[in-house]
């Protein structure tokens, strides 16, 4: 063979091995970033309430905001919201308007005493990969109150998370721990039952 010859046969595997190496690319970015959306915000997002005690007519209440983020990017958290609805003992109950997918009606709220105005977690942060976030929030409702809708939302990447949970108003002060407390006894192994 030549050395033109042997030219010809290195430009050939140079273009095939270059062909392969944008072929692999192309399918790792389309597993990576369509078919896996890794690049994607992905969070799981729960809250719940404690009844810590009451003051005056009141129930001193905390909201805990749970984020998880499940992707594997950093994103930012943005308008970072939380609502309290109420029922008292003396409303009726009635199905919503469509915007709310004719829930229950739950008609007072906690931003009724600011004027309406939103209440914020945060306006703008950030939460790492794998990392799960407890945000809280302080306020009180009547001692009068039945049942309490906590409504969350926040924008997370491009998309918007909500979550809402519906908690029944206890009859005398709870005795129950807060969510720290009880997660850390959730995680504590069972006591072995005793023998005899």
């Amino acid at each position: 063979m030549s050395l033109e010859d042997w030219k010809n046969v290195a430009d050939i595997i140079q273009a095939s091995v270059t062909t392969i190496a944008l072929i692999v690319g192309g399918v790792w970015a389309y597993i990576k970033f369509i078919y896996r959306r890794e690049n994607v915000a992905r969070a799981e997002f729960t809250i719940d309430l404690d009844f810590v005690g009451k003051q005056s007519e009141y129930w001193l209440v905390e909201i805990s905001a749970f984020v998880e983020n499940k992707g594997f990017t950093r994103h930012q958290v943005k308008n970072f919201k939380i609502n309290v609805r109420y029922l008292l003992n003396n409303d009726t109950v009635d199905d919503g308007r469509e915007v709310i997918k004719f829930q229950v009606k739950i008609p007072h709220s906690i931003n009724k005493r600011i004027e309406d105005k939103e209440r914020y977690l945060y306006r703008d942060t950030y939460i790492d990969p794998g990392l799960r976030y407890r945000n809280s929030y302080i306020t009180f409702i009547p001692q009068n109150a039945t049942f309490v809708l906590v409504f969350g939302a926040f924008e997370y990447g491009k998309e918007r998370f909500t979550a809402q949970r519906l908690f029944k108003v206890p009859q005398e002060e709870p005795t129950t721990k807060s969510p720290t407390d009880r997660a850390a006894q959730q995680a504590r192994p069972a006591d072995p039952p005793e023998s005899g």
